[in-house]
């Protein structure tokens, strides 16, 4: 419970972060009038990856299937990676390495989704043993039960 409750509460923060951190917190370079730079459009994308990691985030806290939750913070890992991608290879920041958007939301961007990503590997690594440790529960019980009748 207690991992469900802080891998969740884990995602839904970064989630936001992602979500809202380019456009208030590291703000991204303003528009040119109708012109808009490959940075907005970036920080934009990262609105809805943002909010889906924050979704995976509550769904993890109100679930407690270990199954689903692996699934859930696996698609978590694969949606940081997405989020990574963004400001490095699908989009892209201003070319000019002093703009804000350059400087401090696409590192800032990357070492959150970096953090998700080992978060996500390392809990998917601990809710598979939580799930074999169940199954072989499970198998044993289910031979003990078998065992009494027969006899």
């Amino acid at each position: 419970m207690k991992n469900r409750i802080v891998t969740g509460l884990f995602f839904l923060a970064t989630g936001l972060l992602i979500s809202l951190g380019p456009t208030y917190l590291f703000k991204v370079c303003e528009t040119m009038g109708d012109d808009f730079m490959k940075c907005h459009w970036t920080a934009r994308a990262e609105i809805g990856i943002g909010l889906l990691l924050a979704v995976f985030g509550v769904i993890s806290i109100a679930v407690s299937s270990v199954h689903i939750r692996l699934g859930l913070h696996m698609g978590a890992g694969l949606t940081a990676i997405l989020a990574a991608s963004l400001p490095t290879v699908l989009i892209g920041v201003c070319a000019m390495p002093g703009m804000n958007c350059h400087a401090i939301a696409a590192p800032s961007i990357l070492v959150i989704s970096l953090l998700v990503i080992v978060v996500s590997i390392l809990n998917s690594i601990y809710l598979l043993r939580q799930s074999k440790k169940s199954i072989q529960d499970f198998d044993r019980k289910s031979n003990e039960a078998s065992s009494r009748e027969e006899q």
